[in-house]
């Protein structure tokens, strides 16, 4: 388990900002994205979920209750630009790693191997040519329930990337933690991730 699970779930402390400290606290993980990926193995004991925060789900996260319980889940939150770190950073006093979805998408082709399990729930248009020539399972339906049903399916798995919109994709990836049915690593990369090659 210890070389699949990142280490330290502990919440960061926040430090003051403009005077104040902040609200809630951002989870922080010890291990950049690379060392969390390379580190899933091909029959996972558990399930974990990485997320990548923009400006928006931040605002989300500040305002919507539920919505921070989904981030404070997560194993991994990266920063989806330097807009999104930068206020991170000046929030909570926390250096997250700026990661694209298309980039974690890049990673994890390069790091699977072939016969490994992979994943895809979204939208039919965004199933990228890179996870089709892979073997990866595909789930364009409709309905969260789904989502949760196609997952828990289909597990174990190496990768799943929930490719939906927010909060949808967080809202999935911590029911699947919640009912503890699945075995795997979920990345919520959106729906316009991509693969640069």
């Amino acid at each position: 388990m210890k070389d699949f699970r990142v280490q330290d779930r502990s919440l960061i402390a926040p430090l003051p900002f403009a005077g104040r400290p902040a609200a809630h606290p951002v989870p922080r993980s010890n291990m950049c994205l690379n060392g969390f990926l390379a580190s899933a193995r091909p029959d996972p004991d558990h399930f974990a979920y990485a997320l990548i925060a923009n400006v928006r789900l931040l605002k989300w996260y500040h305002r919507d209750a539920e919505y921070r319980r989904y981030v404070q889940r997560a194993e991994v939150v990266l920063a989806a630009g330097r807009a999104s770190a930068w206020l991170i950073r000046q929030l909570h006093g926390v250096h997250v790693p700026i990661c694209s979805p298309a980039s974690v998408t890049n990673l994890l082709l390069q790091i699977s191997r072939p016969t490994d399990r992979i994943l895809w729930v979204g939208p039919a248009a965004t199933f990228d040519a890179g996870l089709s020539s892979r073997g990866a399972l595909g789930y364009c339906g409709r309905g969260l329930a789904g989502c949760i049903d196609f997952i828990e399916n289909n597990e174990p798995f190496r990768f799943c990337l929930l490719a939906l919109s927010s909060p949808e994709q967080e809202l999935v990836a911590h029911d699947v933690l919640m009912r503890g049915r699945a075995r795997g690593l979920a990345l919520c990369v959106g729906p316009g991730y991509g693969c640069t090659r």
